[in-house]
């Protein structure tokens, strides 16, 4: 029999069996639609990312901003720039400051205003309306000083629809400085008499115009001393003399002397005479350097015992210049907050590609801003700019900037910018700093997409085993349909070759069809998922479109030629089998023979291999264990050997043990091995053995929910006849189905082969369906957990700024009026720096001459706790009743210590205790230990997002420690004398700075200027995972179109010790713009009698917002600021939102197990018309024998229904056991979704029976007759 003839055979069974190829080509076009549409879906997934990661940036390419972090350029660097990107498409300067707005009643406290010029090059694109999508005219629209468009993002934030009337008024505030100028000249007016040095009667006249003094003596020790605290705080260096005019007695004896900043003083006449004293000067020039404090003293004396008098006219500091004497002013600056009013005159979709999506605020015209912002300059210099945009190509959406390009130009800038000599330091150093948003971007998302490709490709190849399932399941069925054929084709002389071939070429012409058709589903199901994405990155349509590859197109054919092929090979090997006879005469013969030798030969190289596997932890790679030893089973790199050996080796066993028992008794022992092995991984190990799953690759996840699914499935598969014995048993005994109870049974037990390929199916689903269900409210947790975690903190009301100062109330007070559910408000004080650099922690001491400004600041926020906060009533951690014990996640020295790796959380609540006395106890000091991040570094500029190795311990991730202790074995910071260096502590909601890490932070003003820092060792972080982390930390939106970058960076909290000697949390420099009294909070902690889930919270949060942010009403009037906003944050949303990339994560992976549901459907309807059309002859027996038809529609139903079943409780079981897993490595209660599992039984149920359904009519009316005719 040639090929010819295989050729004619199946090209005659393909056109005469139209139906049943039909089902073939429909089930190769599912597995391919699934296969082509995770390719497309991972492709567009992956541009989708990057698109909406790289939204913000626009067409930017590249930032050049001043060296110094919050330094300025100016409009003549543009020329240097050009200069060092001579290939750029474009250049432009843009300012940018985040401002306090208020629209109607809603506020943003820091949204964005840009000013970039009108006429920006084109290379950047165009701003696009958010109604129309018509290209804007700015020219036009910015026609003021008052002018801006806002962002549709922002509109949003505002509230603001396509319906609200334009334009709206947009109220914000700058700082205005008024300049106040003091002559050096000591004020004669306010001195007082300084009793303790005054010991005889005397007059004191201070004026404005003189200050004269009488004394009256009663002897010659008599004493008269007045002073004044009103003196100008002078610099000396300034000055050369001191100046006084003065007429008086000439018996007065006078002392006039200063007090200077480090409590010493100097004495410009020592017991003078008044004419001496008028017609001298004091020489300055040795206090060169030093300032006065403010305070100044006068005495007098009477050398002969008469009454004196002295009358001075003037107290001046002078210097002499070649023009002549002067007297240089002291110019102070008032900051004074003037409230502006904008006008909102169009919005921008910030959506869309262009210009418009690299802006998430509001932009105004470049010298209207800069003119803003030169009020609050002494100089008021308006040539200010924040950075320079340069792009090197246009329409970035479009196709993407090559990395390594991108990465080339970086380089190429960074080293061609000018050096210049630091005045301070005399370091050389940059003139500029050059960064790139887009490539670090790239890189952070390389390292997501990766993995997220990982997941959906291994996602993918579970679900497409449904569709490899269902193609075998047909070409299976088919070749059992035909075996009479088949045992005809032989009996004339066909040989095995032959029909070997034909089955081929048929399931290769189904493959390339099916394959064709998948291509369109494929193309379809990827539309559907791009649809899906739009929301899910809120990039808007435009930037999320399917990404149809060459190689999918082209892989889609072949595709659907190997899947039919390869599955096609077991069934065409089946037929080629066939004995003449018995398919001549229709017989079925069951064998339980034994193995043969290459089988046996088989199972003893996977013992071997297994073998090798075990012996490779402990013995081959020493870093592990030995499995022998409870140590052997303790990490997830031991577990990977421990799973694949124990598989190979069971399974070997069950191969050799066939060869000489019963091949169900032998490969049980193999099904039970691989499903209890990572059972036992799932159910006992994660969260009890294994507790770091830093290093939790997704080949072992899916290697134990593979082993996990062919253990079961196998098992159940060898058991079945087993089972249907039992199921038939249980259905004799119910009235009016024990014929059906005999038949159907064993219709499932007699085709064990297409019942397990069946059930498998949708056993595959139902693990991944039940796994995605239950990961969202698994990691959610129950609410009694959230209320634990939360120390009855319901919600947390922000101000826009510190409150108000009110005689007799404060805005708790006023809160508390408000609803007597309220039980708690904490009051608590946070502070951001801004752009304001003299606020920035610095990460190097400031003071050394290694201090780098570019890369030495963290712009990081600072707070303050207070042990009233945290302790209540509490002395110590021994005491009950605390008020807020909120978790630690690493703790001080001297507790830390205690720490094990598997704490409950009520010995961890005892050790977040004893770390919050060692905060507040003022003389604790925590060693500095050499420690730094990744992200740190990244930040600082030393590395970037590709370097930064994520769940890897030797990167530049932390450094050094262990998991019960991050810092053993990390050296501590030492002195030159060799001391180890210690700090007072501070704790940190930061995911940036790590335990132990030296830092500094501003305290208050210098007598020249500039902040005093104070060494801080960073000893304790705030947990982030239970509760969703500290409430004022921020947490991260995905898909919002923004990002508060300093927010993300978190806060350092002082002890109420420190936070008083600054002058943003304290009044360390006395009462200024930005100090605050001790009370002046502006975050607060609320506690209600509620659950933490009642929806009754969310309107205590409205009654508070209303109390504050009505005009003329509540809080304004109290405070007589129409400017104080408040927001509010449900502790149970703020879960909720921490949790949300996690809930639309299993929402895009529900689209896949959805599909397989599908896939399930379709086959179960494929499967059932075959069933029917293969069982015809049998059909005709049973209606020959008398079953009615509704008996032979149920017998039909019946066997689809128990198929589905029992993948439906495989899976239900195989899902819930990996959540298990999940659960225990969270230490959060799994949460069944009962609800979803009952959904899923009620779709298997209706899947069966609509599959079944009409194929069990059609089967019922097949007249007795013609079905005992049929031969296929």
């Amino acid at each position: 029999m040639g090929i010819k003839s295989s050729f004619l055979i199946a090209w005659r069974s393909l056109s005469r069996r139209k139906t049943k190829n039909l089902s073939a080509i429909l089930a190769v076009t599912l597995g391919v639609t699934l296969l082509v549409g995770i390719t497309i879906t991972t492709d567009t997934l992956e541009n989708a990312f990057i698109t909406s990661i790289l939204q913000g940036e626009g067409e930017v390419d590249l930032r050049v901003l001043n060296v110094t972090r919050g330094g300025y350029l100016s409009s003549i660097d543009q020329d240097t720039i050009k200069n060092l990107v001579p290939d750029a498409l474009g250049i432009m300067p843009e300012l940018s400051i985040d401002l306090p707005a208020l629209i109607s009643s809603q506020f943003d406290p820091k949204m964005t205003l840009s000013g970039i010029p009108i006429d920006y090059p084109d290379a950047f694109g165009a701003f696009f309306d958010w109604k129309t999508g018509e290209q804007m005219d700015i020219n036009t629209l910015l026609a003021d000083n008052k002018s801006i468009l806002l962002s549709s993002s922002q509109a949003e934030t505002f509230g603001i629809s396509e319906d609200t009337p334009l334009p709206l008024t947009l109220t914000t505030e700058f700082t205005n400085l008024s300049t106040l100028v003091t002559p050096p000249i000591v004020p004669l007016s306010g001195w007082a008499i300084n009793a303790n040095l005054t010991n005889t009667n005397h007059v004191l006249n201070s004026t404005d115009s003189s200050l004269r003094l009488e004394i009256q003596p009663a002897n010659f020790t008599s004493m008269v001393t007045v002073f004044t605290i009103n003196c100008p705080q002078l610099n000396l260096s300034n000055y050369d003399y001191v100046n006084v005019t003065a007429t008086g007695t000439y018996n007065t004896g006078v002392l006039l002397g200063f007090s200077l900043e480090d409590q010493t003083t100097f004495d410009v006449s020592n017991w003078t005479d008044v004419i001496t004293l008028d017609n001298s000067t004091f020489n300055l020039t040795p206090y060169a350097g030093r300032f006065l404090r403010g305070d100044a003293y006068i005495a007098i004396i009477s050398f002969d015992g008469t009454p004196a008098t002295i009358e001075i006219s003037e107290i001046a500091f002078e210097t002499v210049t070649p023009n002549g004497i002067q007297r240089v002013p002291i110019i102070q600056f008032n900051p004074e907050i003037s409230k502006v009013e904008m006008n909102v005159v169009d919005i921008f979709d910030s959506n869309r590609p262009g210009i418009g999506s690299q802006y998430s605020g509001g932009i105004i015209r470049l010298t209207d801003l800069q003119n803003w912002l030169s009020l609050k300059d002494p100089k008021r210099d308006t040539d200010i700019i924040s950075t320079f945009l340069v792009s090197y190509k246009a329409d970035h959406f479009i196709l993407e900037i090559d990395e390594d390009f991108l990465r080339n130009k970086l380089k190429e800038v960074e080293n061609s910018i000018p050096e210049d000599t630091d005045p301070q330091t005399g370091n050389t150093q940059k003139i500029y700093q050059v960064i790139s948003n887009r490539l670090d971007f790239i890189s952070f998302a390389g390292f997501f997409i990766t993995l997220m490709s990982t997941m959906l490709t291994a996602l993918g190849f579970l679900i497409t085993l449904t569709g490899i399932l269902l193609i075998t399941n047909v070409q299976l069925m088919s070749v059992e349909d035909r075996e009479f054929q088949t045992g005809v084709l032989r009996a004339v002389g066909a040989n095995r070759n032959g029909i070997f071939q034909s089955i081929i070429i048929e399931n290769l012409f189904q493959g390339i069809i099916g394959g064709i058709v998948g291509l369109f589903g494929g193309l379809a199901f990827g539309q559907a998922v791009a649809m899906y994405l739009v929301g899910l990155f809120g990039t808007g349509e435009l930037s999320v479109q399917p990404v149809v590859s060459q190689e999918a197109v082209i892989l889609s054919v072949i595709i659907g030629v190997v899947l039919s092929i390869i599955t096609g090979i077991l069934p065409a090997l089946r037929a080629s089998r066939v004995k003449i006879v018995e398919a001549l005469r229709g017989i079925k013969v069951e064998f339980k023979e034994k193995s043969s030798r290459n089988l046996a030969a088989l199972g003893v190289l996977m013992i071997a291999g297994g073998i090798i596997l075990l012996l490779n932890n402990g013995i081959i790679e020493e870093s592990n264990q030995v499995f022998w030893t409870s140590e052997g089973w303790n990490t997830l790199n031991e577990w990977r050997s421990l799973m694949m050996g124990f598989g190979l080796l069971t399974g070997g066993l069950g191969l050799v043990l066939s060869k000489f028992v019963d091949r169900v008794k032998a490969f049980n022992i193999a099904a039970i091995t691989l499903w209890g092995i990572p059972s036992i991984l799932f159910i006992v190990a994660m969260g009890n053995w294994v507790t770091d799953i830093t290093g939790l690759s997704i080949d072992i996840l899916i290697l134990g929910i593979i082993e996990i699914m062919i253990g079961s499935i196998l098992f159940v598969a060898l058991n079945l006849p087993i089972l249907m014995r039992g199921l038939r048993n249980i259905l004799i005994k119910l009235r009016g189905v024990k014929g059906v109870a005999q038949i159907s049974p064993s219709l499932i037990s007699s085709h064990i082969t297409r019942s397990t390929l069946t059930f498998a199916i949708f056993a595959v689903i139902l693990t991944l369906n039940v796994l995605v269900a239950t990961l969202i409210p698994t990691s959610l947790g129950t609410a009694i957990q959230l209320e634990e975690d939360s120390n009855g903190v319901d919600m947390v009301i922000f101000l826009n700024k510190p409150e108000a100062i009110i005689i007799g109330t404060s805005f708790t007070n006023e809160v508390y009026k408000l609803d007597d559910r309220i039980t708690d408000i904490i009051g608590f004080k946070t502070f951001r720096p801004g752009q304001d650099f003299t606020k920035f922690v610095a990460l190097v001491d400031p003071s050394s001459p290694d201090f780098d400004r570019a890369t030495g600041f963290l712009p990081i926020g600072i707070g303050e706790f207070k042990a009233e906060q945290i302790r209540g009533n509490a002395s110590n951690y021994s005491d009950p009743g605390w008020r807020y014990p909120f978790y630690l996640s690493d703790l001080p020295d001297g507790v830390r210590e205690s720490s094990v790796s598997d704490l409950s959380d009520d010995e961890l609540q005892v050790l977040s205790k004893k770390a919050w006395d060692s905060f507040f106890n003022n003389k604790f000091e925590m060693a500095a230990y050499n420690v730094t991040s990744g992200l740190l570094s990244i930040f600082s500029g030393e590395t970037d997002l590709s370097e930064l190795e994520i769940g890897g311990g030797d990167g530049p991730g932390f450094a050094g420690g262990s998991e019960e202790d991050p810092l053993e074995d990390v050296e501590t910071l030492k002195d030159d004398e060799g001391n180890i260096i210690k700090n007072p502590i501070v704790f940190t909601d930061s995911f940036i700075l790590p335990l132990g890490m030296q830092i500094w932070i501003p305290m208050n003003t210098s007598a020249n200027g500039f902040p005093n820092y104070q060494a801080f060792t960073i000893g304790g972080s705030l947990d982030n995972q239970r509760a969703g982390g500290f409430p004022l930390a921020a947490s991260l939106s995905i898909g919002s179109g923004e990002m508060d970058f300093q927010s993300l960076l978190g806060t350092i909290y002082l002890p109420e010790y420190w936070s008083n000697q600054t002058n943003y949390l304290g009044e360390a420099d006395g009462k200024t713009l930005i100090s605050r009294e001790e009370d002046q909070y502006n975050a607060y902690l609320i506690k209600t009698n509620l659950p933490i889930d009642d929806l009754q919270i969310e309107d205590i949060a409205q009654k508070i917002e209303d109390f504050t942010n009505t005009n003329g009403e509540g809080y304004r009037y109290l405070a007589d600021d129409n400017f104080f906003v408040a927001s509010s944050s449900r502790t149970y949303s703020r879960i909720e939102s921490t949790l949300e990339l996690t809930d639309r994560i299993g929402s895009f992976l529900q689209i896949y197990v959805t599909f397989g549901l599908v896939i399930g459907a379709v086959g179960m309807g494929v499967i059932s018309v075959r069933n029917v059309s293969e069982r015809k002859r049998e059909i005709g027996m049973m209606r020959a024998i008398g079953f009615p038809r509704a008996q032979v529609i149920l017998s039909v139903l019946l066997e689809l229904v128990v198929l589905g079943i029992i993948g439906l409780l495989i899976g239900t079981a195989n899902g819930l056991l990996v959540s298990v897993g999940f659960a225990n490595m969270q230490g959060v209660t799994l949460v069944i979704p009962w609800e979803e599992i009952g959904l899923y039984l009620s779709i298997i149920v209706l899947i069966a029976l609509g599959s079944g359904a009409l194929p069990a009519l059609v089967a019922s009316r097949i007249p007795p007759a013609e079905a005992l005719r049929y031969v296929g």
